[in-house]
């Protein structure tokens, strides 16, 4: 049997390793062989078992072989699936990152809308407004300048009302005034035709009722941030709305909310039904126009709150200074304006003064702050000055003019 063991292993590599019928062929001569070999010394049992082992031999490899390549292709295919499975979830694992850095991105933004736009609420005018607006640019975005223009709602595109701009040069923002214009600035910026490579100039028109109020803009921003700005300029738009309404029932009233004075819509017409009975009757009538001195100054130091206080008491101190018949409003901003019906220069005069001398006297005390304040005060009288009430109006503004060129904290007569 010893032939059988020299054999049969290189039978069974060769019916694992090679091919089958390679193996087949190499069986059917050893088995001659070991027929002929066996048959001169063994019996003929011994020949048939040897026979059969070398022919089952390959039978085994091959079913072997068989089921290995199942096994391999089984784990190969088993391998590709885990592959493209892997490789689905890795694009998925992508996406939700993508998505959830989207998802964050628009939370946060939305975050700092809602906080831009509870700030914008609690502002009182479009200045405040833009100034709150101004300091989140500055915190969402970099770029050059942010410009406000408004136009005047009553002339249209022919007059520029006010410009605000906004530059990007410190971590504050600040609001600077820039003069309006009284040119075609506006329709001529419609119809430029000269290309010039600049940053990229963003502008978004703002309206209200169906009325263009104005446009903001933003120099030297970047494209991928276009789309935050336009939302952040479309809020500011609704907030805009808002004060425009807001100022249309401060018109419709007649007394001013923080003073309880007069507004200047009522005094406006008071003043020409006063021109009308005085010029019936032949009487004077004086308008004095007050400027609170430095006004900027007190609202910079010590806060808004502070300077509403102040706005607040100067009112005091006028209408407690005038008489009952006298009629006492708050011209705008920090401005007020008397009219003094029945009275001529002399007595304009001295009414001026005691106004001036009760407010320098006057300690004004808000919020633990004491603080100086001085006003300036210009006099015109009907009808030695004007018989026109805007006419008067502007003698008196030119007569508060020349009072803080003198110095202030004095009264000038037109």
């Amino acid at each position: 049997m010893h032939i059988l063991n020299f054999f049969i292993v290189p039978l069974i590599l060769i019916g694992l390793f090679f091919r089958i019928e390679f193996s087949y062929v190499v069986s059917l001569l050893c088995s001659l062989g070991a027929a002929t070999f066996i048959y001169a010394q063994q019996s003929p049992a011994n020949i048939l078992f040897t026979i059969a082992i070398f022919n089952l031999t390959p039978l085994f490899c091959r079913r072997f072989n068989l089921i290995w390549r199942r096994q391999r292709f089984s784990l190969k295919a088993a391998k590709e699936t885990a592959k493209l499975s892997y490789e689905k979830m890795q694009k998925e694992s992508s996406i939700i990152r993508r998505s959830n850095f989207h998802l964050t991105e628009e939370a946060f933004g939305t975050s700092e809308l809602y906080k831009m736009t509870r700030d914008m609420s609690a502002a009182a005018d479009v200045r405040d407004a833009f100034n709150i607006l101004g300091k989140r640019l500055t915190e969402l975005f970099r770029f050059k300048k942010c410009r406000l223009i408004l136009i005047d709602e009553e002339v249209g595109l022919s007059r520029i009302e006010k410009v605000f701009e906004l530059k990007y040069a410190s971590p504050e923002a600040s609001v600077v005034d820039v003069e309006p214009s009284d040119s075609e600035l506006l329709k001529q910026g419609f119809h430029i035709q000269k290309i010039t490579w600049l940053d990229p100039l963003v502008l978004v028109p703002l309206t209200a009722e169906n009325k263009f109020l104005g446009t903001l803009g933003v120099e030297g921003l970047s494209f991928d941030k276009l789309e935050t700005f336009s939302t952040l300029a479309n809020q500011f738009c609704l907030v805009m709305k808002k004060i425009k309404l807001y100022e249309k029932i401060q018109e419709l009233a007649i007394n001013d909310g923080l003073t309880g004075l007069f507004v200047r819509r009522y005094i406006l017409e008071r003043l020409d039904e006063e021109i009308k009975r005085s010029a019936r009757h032949h009487l004077h009538l004086a308008f004095l126009m007050i400027d609170i001195d430095r006004f900027k100054q007190c609202n910079d130091s010590f806060g808004h709150l502070t300077g509403d206080a102040v706005l607040k008491e100067v009112a005091g101190v006028i209408k407690s200074t005038v008489r009952e018949i006298d009629l006492a409003a708050r011209y705008g901003g920090e401005e007020f304006s008397v009219l003094l019906p029945d009275t001529g220069k002399a007595g304009a005069a001295g009414v001026a003064e005691r106004i001036r001398a009760n407010v320098d006297r006057h300690k004004f005390r808000a919020y633990n702050e004491t603080i100086k304040t001085e006003v300036s005060i210009g006099v015109a009288v009907f009808p030695e000055d004007s018989t026109a009430s805007r006419q008067l109006i502007d003698k008196s503004d030119q007569a508060l003019y020349r009072a803080k060129q003198e110095g202030r904290n004095r009264v000038e007569i037109s």
